[in-house]
């Protein structure tokens, strides 16, 4: 007998795992992870760098708030899981995109990209994990008072039953 040819292999969305042992990873908000996943689930292999998180996309995908978008987007900009590949232009009616940092950008014809097709990534997660994962993402800023000569944190307001 000879061996069965699939005439089609499935595609599937996936994260590698040496990004998902990552500290800039496994430091991320469940929205984050979650846009991460949905922007591996657009990547199809040839379009990196084209990859478009608008919210008439993410909205069909279970978003459900525009400031939520905006804020994983950042978030994920940050941690360097995604870099922006071309500016949006709300005058121009163009979206911005963005590239997946564990795969090469591609060439992407007619998008007029601001980042250049690459052949290596633009992050290289193996070797961050051989030199012990140095990076780390800074915590986020509290904001402060002065009173005097010293800096005290801003008293929060309560409401009393």
């Amino acid at each position: 007998m000879g061996r069965v040819k699939h005439k089609q292999k499935a595609s599937f969305a996936g994260i590698p795992r040496i990004v998902m042992e990552c500290p800039d990873y496994t430091n991320l908000s469940s929205n984050a992870i979650r846009l991460l996943v949905e922007l591996a689930y657009s990547y199809k292999g040839g379009n990196n760098g084209d990859l478009c998180p608008a919210w008439t996309f993410m909205k069909e995908r279970g978003f459900r708030s525009k400031a939520t978008l905006t804020r994983v987007i950042k978030e994920l900009v940050a941690a360097e899981m995604i870099m922006l590949t071309r500016q949006g232009q709300f005058i121009r009616n163009k979206a911005g995109l963005y590239a997946l940092t564990w795969a090469s950008i591609d060439e992407c014809a007619g998008k007029q990209l601001d980042e250049s097709p690459t052949r290596t990534p633009p992050r290289n997660f193996s070797l961050e994990r051989q030199q012990g994962w140095p990076r780390k993402l800074d915590p986020p800023e509290q904001k402060l008072n002065r009173k005097g000569t010293k800096t005290a944190p801003k008293p929060l307001l309560r409401a009393v039953n």
